[in-house]
């Protein structure tokens, strides 16, 4: 039995699992990561991101070609203008709890682009004493071994206080995997892009009691077991390339050897990351541009490529139908693409391609299978303003799938996704105005008919852990935004991600309504910071109670803005 599904990284819209920073110096088995780009594109991301249970991951903070957002309280997030190279664009994922992750997107033109991230949480760990090491086991084989004091912090000092450990084996006969995989699995090899043939990899973190990172010492390695699953386990090579995947780069790096015990790898590392134990494989660019026999785009067709040779790998193309993805060159493979509802569309044999781009065109016939393309589209306005939303966005769930629109200066929006007419369908559809910080849903019927939808995005209330800060017409929204009430004063703290934008709101006022307060404003680089000790601070909600809300708004010269801000 050949591997399954770590052989193709896919796509327009593919979901995976951890990466993170690691400052190390290369090793003798480090390759030159840096690879042609033979043109950039200008994208908009929309992207979702959730847990393993297919929750939405609010407050999740997103790092892409050097731009930092936080996702929404409805675990979405979108991205403007982003230049994105047809190698590839790695979007990274981080969220409190969770293990980092990301998703490295192929871009074929500049249009805009859906982009779902899943994220495990941290569950499987073990707690140990720094100065004592710890060996960890799970019940698939997986071990990771610690030495006594081999562990520092984030700025390398020695550490000898209590550390959690968390462990992730992910099985590469797993039907998940693809989900799972950091980086989609894209590597350089001598400067030639190629994806990786997995035969299993581990994910470690460790952090201190307060939640800091923790790594390995200078000088210092740890042991990683990796469980070879049985049906692959005989045709496991003796010795075999392993693979650290590289954040800032956003593909693996290879540093090192692993080699075959039984049924496992085992290797010896000196920082922690995800490795993985790859065989590197030769491979190109496939797009395929899907439509049905009605002359229209597929939007969100389940696609499958598999191979004897290589494996099986699962996608899903955009909401025009279009899916891309690396492949491996010279190889043939079967292709099976699926409607969103499950039902056999197409299948056919492809393949044997050998140059590195690649485009084809594939007609899928509907015929007599009960489903539509159904465009649900409106116009998204704010009750308390009776304006349009110009800077909101509406997510539309319909059983287990999930899609998500932005609003545009008019306020519209339009989601088209394949209704499936085996069943009558209720989705729940909800807008969001990120200026007035408030929402509102609605439950609508779904059949056959496009749907026209007007929703008032200030119906049920305020959103959460928000300020949007105004200085001199500039806009930042800042998603870190807290309350602290003492015996003093009421304060209020909102913060970018990188700790560059800082707000500071404080007043000795306890009740809603109209206070005179101070501000104090940095806005890091060269934009001017300001304080205000004669700042109108308005409570439009007041509590004193830890995980309540106090919102409201403020302003002072040219510098107002407002803010939901949950009481700690």
């Amino acid at each position: 039995m050949r591997i399954n599904t770590l052989l193709f990284f896919l796509l327009m819209m593919i979901s995976i699992i951890s990466c993170r920073k690691d400052e190390v110096s290369p090793s003798t088995f480090s390759f030159e990561t840096e690879v042609e780009v033979v043109e950039n594109y200008y994208v908009n991301l929309q992207g979702i991101v959730k847990s393993e249970e297919g929750d939405l991951i609010a407050n999740a903070t997103i790092e892409v070609a050097g731009q930092t957002i936080q996702t929404s309280s409805g675990g979405t997030f979108y991205l403007q203008d982003v230049q994105a190279p047809n190698i590839g664009l790695f979007i990274k994922a981080e969220a409190e709890g969770f293990f980092p992750g990301g998703t490295r997107l192929l871009t074929h033109k500049s249009q805009d682009y859906n982009v779902e991230i899943i994220l495990p949480a941290f569950d499987k760990r073990i707690s140990f004493m720094a100065s004592e090491g710890a060996e960890f086991y799970d019940i698939h084989g997986t071990r990771v071994a610690i030495p006594e004091n081999g562990v520092v912090d984030e700025s390398g000092n020695p550490y000898n206080g209590n550390v959690d450990m968390y462990v992730r084996w992910l099985d590469p006969l797993a039907s998940n995997v693809e989900a799972l995989s950091p980086g989609g699995l894209a590597a350089v090899v001598d400067g030639e892009m190629q994806v990786l043939q997995s035969y299993g990899m581990v994910g470690v973190e460790m952090r201190a009691d307060n939640g800091l990172e923790l790594n390995l010492a200078d000088g210092t390695s740890a042991e990683i077991n990796f469980p070879l699953p049985a049906e692959i386990s005989g045709e496991a090579p003796d010795e075999i390339d392993l693979w650290h995947f590289d954040e800032e780069a956003g593909i693996w790096t290879l540093e090192g050897k692993a080699i075959k015990d039984g049924n496992q790898y085992i290797a010896s590392v000196e920082h922690f990351s995800w490795w993985n134990c790859d065989v590197a494989i030769n491979n190109g660019i496939l797009c395929m541009t899907i439509t049905n026999d009605r002359g229209q785009p597929v939007p969100f067709a389940e696609i499958q490529l598999s191979s004897g040779q290589f494996g099986t790998a699962n996608g899903v193309a955009d909401a025009n139908g279009v899916f891309c993805g690396i492949i491996p060159l010279d190889a043939e493979m079967n292709l099976t693409i699926l409607s969103p509802c499950g039902s056999l569309l197409h299948e056919d044999v492809i393949g044997g391609f050998s140059t590195q781009q690649t485009d084809i065109d594939i007609v899928v016939t509907y015929g007599a299978l009960q489903f539509e393309n159904v465009t649900i589209s409106g116009i998204v306005s704010c009750s308390a303003t009776s304006q349009p939303v110009a800077n909101g966005y509406v997510i539309l769930q319909i059983g287990e799938k999930t899609y998500v629109d932005f609003t545009n200066s008019t306020g519209f929006y339009s989601i088209t996704f394949v209704n499936c007419l085996s069943e009558n369908l209720t989705a729940t559809i909800s807008a969001y105005d990120l200026n007035e910080l408030q929402s509102g849903s609605e439950s609508i019927a779904v059949g056959d008919e496009d749907i026209t939808l007007n929703i008032d995005a200030c119906e049920n209330g305020s959103l959460s852990n928000f300020m949007n800060f105004i200085s001199q017409g500039e806009e930042y929204p800042l998603f870190f935004c807290e309350a602290h009430v003492t015996a003093a004063e009421v304060t209020i703290r909102a913060r970018d991600l990188d700790n560059t934008i800082n707000v500071i709101l404080g007043v000795q006022g306890f009740s809603e309504g109209n206070h005179t307060g101070n501000l104090i404003s940095s806005l890091g680089g060269s934009t001017s910071s300001g304080v205000g000790s004669q700042t109108n601070i308005t409570f439009t909600q007041y509590s004193e109670i830890p995980g309540n809300f106090i919102t409201g708004s403020f302003f002072f010269g040219e510098i107002e803005g407002i803010f939901a801000a949950e009481v700690q």
